[in-house]
């Protein structure tokens, strides 16, 4: 398997172009985009973040588990009949 990773690749308006080397042979290719790390900032605010919290409490408190009478026993794990 060919492969090759180039960090920092500029588009030119809606195109992006990469110069392959000689000796790389493959007629087909699979192609993975994402913005480069510089690019990304994070823009969330305090206040939004605090929200996303309060909502994934709200979401798993749904799915409460009493586990009090619960004894782990490794043996058990791995008894095969």
């Amino acid at each position: 398997m060919e492969a090759i990773r180039k960090k920092k690749i500029k588009r030119i308006g809606k195109q992006v172009i990469i110069d392959l080397p000689d000796d790389f042979k493959a007629e087909e290719v699979d192609a993975i985009l994402w913005p480069s790390g510089e690019d990304v900032e994070n823009k969330s605010t305090p206040a939004e973040i605090e929200v996303w919290r309060k909502d994934l409490k709200e979401f798993y408190s749904q799915f409460n588990v009493d586990l009090s009478q619960f004894k782990f026993n490794r043996d058990e794990l791995y008894d095969r009949p």
